[in-house]
C-alpha cells in the first residue's frame, strides 16, 4: 500500500527554519544495522520542566522541550528541538507540504479512523454540555486531571490484543537518526499502544525479526501514541512540546515496522504481505486534541502532518474524538494480523531467518492501559 513520496516538489513557507527543504540524508539510520543498547528512564518530564533555553551558552545534554536530547555539535542552544529532529530527517509537514504528496493508502487509513461509525453508550450532547469536570479542564487542566478524566477512553479493551503502556521511555535507537550525529533523546509519551509478546505464537517469539520490534521493554510494534500536556495556573506545558513528543515517538513507530518491510522485500516468495506502515499520535491539553499521521516519505525520511483538531468542550468534537481514538485502537488489531502474516512469510521463505531458542525480551512492571 505504501509508495515512497517525492520530496523535491514540496513548497515551504513560514519562518527561516521552515524554508529548509526536506532532503534525504544518506547517513540516516533506522538502527537496524547494529545491536541496540537499551537504557530506560524511571520518570518522565513534568509540565513545569518543559522549558527551553535559547541562551548562547551551550546547555548540558539534558532535557529540552518535548523531551529531546541536545545534539553534540556547534549549534547547541541555537535551535528548538523540532529543528534537531529535522536534522535527523523527521519532518513536521504543513498543509502545503502534504498537498499531492501523501499516498492514497495513507489517506485511506486516515479517513477510515476518522469516519468509521461507532456506538458510544451514554455519551450524549446533553451529558457533555453538563459535564462540570470536562469544562473545569479549560480553567485548570493539569496533566494529571486530563489523564484521570480520559482514563477510561485511553484504556484498550480487555477483550482485544492491543497493549497500552503509560509513561514508558522508548528504547535508545528506536527514533530514526543520522549515524554521524547523536540521536534524539528517546521520548516518553503519556500512552503508547502496540502489542505484548504474549499475543505472538511460540514460533514467532523465536524469530530474529521479532527481536527488532521492541519499542519499550513491554511494547512491540507500536502504532499509536498520546502525549498530554497540562495547561493552566499550575502547569506550564504546551501543545508545541506535546507535538514534538508525537513527532519523535511516531517516527519511531514507523521505523520499527519499516525494518520488517525491508526484510520482506529482501526475500523472494509467493504472495508477499503488504504492511500498512502508518502511525497515529495525539497531542492534547485540557481544551484541544490534535490528531497527527506519520508515514515514511522516502528511504530514511519521515513526515508527520495534522489530520484533525478536536475542541474537547464542543459536544460534536468531543464525540468524534472518542470515536477516533477507539477506531485507531481497532485498526491496530487489524494491523497485528498483517504483522503476523509477515512473520509467517519470513519463516516460510527466508533461510536466514534464524530461530532463537531463548527470547531476550524484558518485561516492565506495568498495568495494561493504566492511567
Amino acid at each position: 500500500m505504501f509508495q515512497s513520496q517525492r520530496s523535491d516538489l514540496w513548497g515551504t513557507r513560514g519562518n527561516k527554519q521552515d524554508h529548509m527543504q526536506p532532503k534525504r540524508d544518506e547517513s540516516v539510520s533506522d538502527s537496524g544495522s547494529y545491536l541496540r543498547v537499551v537504557r530506560y528512564e524511571d520518570s518522565r518530564t513534568d509540565d513545569n520542566e518543559t522549558q527551553l533555553s535559547h541562551s548562547d551558552t551551550p546547555p548540558h545534554h539534558g532535557n529540552l522541550l518535548g523531551g529531546m536530547m541536545a545534539q553534540r555539535h556547534g549549534v547547541l542552544g541555537q535551535h528548538d528541538d523540532r529543528h534537531l529532529l529535522r536534522i535527523h530527517n523527521i519532518w513536521y509537514l504543513s498543509p502545503l507540504q502534504t498537498t499531492g504528496q501523501v499516498s492514497a493508502g495513507v489517506k485511506y487509513i486516515c479517513e477510515w479512523v476518522m469516519s468509521q461509525t461507532r456506538d458510544l453508550p451514554g455519551l450524549t450532547t446533553d451529558r457533555i454540555k453538563g459535564d462540570a469536570l470536562l469544562h473545569n479542564l479549560e480553567e485548570s487542566g493539569s496533566s494529571a486531571r486530563i489523564k484521570e478524566y480520559f482514563g477510561t477512553l485511553f484504556t484498550p479493551p480487555s477483550s482485544g490484543r492491543v497493549l497500552g503502556v503509560k509513561d514508558q521511555t522508548m528504547c535508545y535507537g528506536v527514533v530514526p537518526h543520522r549515524e554521524s550525529i547523536e540521536g534524539p533523546r528517546p521520548p516518553t509519551p503519556t500512552m503508547l499502544y502496540g502489542y505484548g509478546l504474549d499475543v505472538f505464537s511460540d514460533a514467532e517469539k523465536q524469530q530474529q525479526t521479532l527481536f527488532e520490534a521492541e519499542a519499550t521493554r513491554a511494547c512491540l510494534y507500536p502504532f499509536f501514541t498520546i502525549e498530554v500536556q497540562g495547561d493552566g495556573p499550575t502547569s506550564t506545558g504546551s501543545l508545541w512540546a506535546a507535538t514534538n513528543t508525537c513527532l519523535a515517538s511516531s517516527a519511531g513507530c514507523v521505523a520499527l515496522l519499516n525494518k520488517l518491510e525491508r526484510r520482506i522485500h529482501q526475500v523472494t516468495g509467493p504472495f508477499a504481505p503488504e504492511l500498512n506502515n502508518v502511525a497515529f499520535s495525539i497531542a492534547m491539553n485540557g481544551t484541544e486534541a490534535r490528531l497527527f499521521v506519520t508515514y515514511r516519505m522516502d528511504e530514511g525520511m519521515y513526515g508527520m502532518y495534522k489530520a484533525k483538531s478536536f475542541l474537547l468542550q464542543d459536544p460534536d468534537h468531543h464525540i468524534r474524538f472518542h470515536k477516533c481514538v477507539l477506531n485507531i485502537i481497532e485498526w491496530g488489531q487489524q494491523r497485528l494480523v498483517k504483522i503476523r502474516d509477515a512473520l509467517r512469510y519470513l519463516r516460510a521463505n527466508d533461510p536466514n531467518e534464524a530461530m532463537r531458542t531463548n527470547t531476550n525480551f524484558r518485561f516492565a512492571d506495568h498495568r495494561v492501559g493504566e492511567i
